[in-house]
């Protein structure tokens, strides 16, 4: 776990590590570096997203909004941006 603000956000679950992954893999694929991070287009529902990582919906969701408490993304519409990609790339191994 690490500490952010006042909150405690549980980074070392697995299915953190596997959006962490999914991600890494989408910036090799297609992310896009821009002023704000690297930006990566997520067309899919949650339920897909589930599905991508091997996760049910709320699961899924779950790992996400840790990787946003962590200060390692944040979303913009269907648009994730990655804010730290040295520590995205950390939390999927």
């Amino acid at each position: 776990m690490e500490e952010r603000g006042s909150e405690l956000v549980n980074t070392q679950s697995e299915a953190v590590r596997r959006a962490a992954r999914l991600l890494v893999e989408r910036i090799a694929s297609e992310g896009r570096r821009s002023p704000r991070g690297i930006l990566v287009q997520m067309d899919v529902t949650k339920d897909h997203l589930g599905a991508l990582l091997g996760l049910n919906r709320p699961e899924a969701t779950r790992a996400i909004d840790a990787l946003k408490r962590a200060g390692v993304l944040a979303m913009e519409g269907s648009t994730l941006v990655v804010l730290d990609e040295k520590r995205l790339e950390e939390l999927a191994r």
